[in-house]
């Protein structure tokens, strides 16, 4: 699987994705508080889809 985590959480664990927010197969994954939103949006675009995320975003003027 892959996935990301706030780089100083935990030691000797490798770090698998860089990316703000990472989702494997039913599993996401972000890296800390400052991913949040980017979290929750992607939450909404699996359960909801892209269109909905997209709409929400806009909504609260968030530009990745």
């Amino acid at each position: 699987k892959d996935w990301t985590r706030y780089q100083k959480s935990e030691k000797g664990l490798l770090i698998k994705a860089v990316e703000p927010v990472v989702t494997d197969g039913n599993i996401t994954t972000s890296r800390g508080l400052g991913t949040a939103i980017p979290f929750a949006l992607r939450l909404i675009e699996e359960l909801s889809g892209k269109e909905t995320a997209d709409r929400i975003a806009e909504s609260v003027v968030y530009q990745a």
